[in-house]
């Protein structure tokens, strides 16, 4: 490997093969890099993946306004124009990929929460699914001729509780994503929120009660 640059999150080759798109960011800003070290576009949410257009050099790059969280929009930057929104912020949104004809966007996400999948968004802001249920995490990459390659991501939160008078850690799993947030004093109740597919990727606060060992 070869050193290249530094507080690079997503990267894409331009069409002629020299010239890169870019993430650049740190723990308070992310910008769009068009080539390497132009800057097209910053946000104090975070950014990316980030894709250029295989016919006439468009960039497209997922915002997500709220650092940690997954819903966003994508936004389209092209040469001395304004950034403009192909769709409005979505529950879920991951993966991006330009269809070789440069007229859509293709990317993976939950339009309403419930329903996941792969979706293409023209340059007009039309939306249409084009399928794949449940690819909602997948990075992916459109080839020249069409076919779609698929790497598909999954992830789990789990959370434990040592309660006092107990020798072991007690695992917390509810809906697959269970985070923490306050327990009672002496442990009789723990209070913790999900946010995946299982709640329609919205946030909903739950409560563990230590006698009944049920969540509500």
């Amino acid at each position: 490997p070869q050193y290249s640059d530094e507080n690079i999150k997503s990267v894409d080759w331009a069409l002629d093969g020299k010239h890169i798109a870019c993430v650049r960011g740190d723990d308070k800003e992310d910008q769009v890099e068009y080539p390497a070290g132009r800057v097209m576009h910053s946000t104090h949410g975070s950014l990316g993946p980030v894709r250029v257009s295989p016919t006439d050099g468009a960039v497209a790059v997922i915002e997500h306004p709220l650092r940690g969280d997954t819903a966003g929009y994508i936004l389209v930057l092209e040469r001395n124009r304004t950034p403009r929104k192909l769709i409005e912020p979505w529950p879920h949104i991951a993966g991006i990929g330009w269809h070789p004809s440069g007229q859509e966007v293709w990317f993976t996400g939950s339009k309403d929460g419930s329903t996941t999948g792969l979706w293409a968004v023209d340059r007009a802001g039309n939306t249409r699914m084009v399928g794949l249920p449940g690819m909602a995490d997948a990075s992916f990459d459109i080839h020249r001729n069409g076919n779609v390659t698929f790497i598909k991501n999954s992830a789990r939160v789990e959370s434990e509780l040592l309660l006092e008078g107990e020798s072991a850690n007690r695992p917390l799993v509810h809906l697959g994503w269970t985070r923490l947030s306050a327990i009672s004093d002496g442990g009789a109740v723990a209070l913790f929120d999900e946010s995946n597919e299982s709640v329609q990727n919205r946030f909903r606060a739950f409560v563990y009660r230590r006698d009944t060992k049920k969540f509500y």
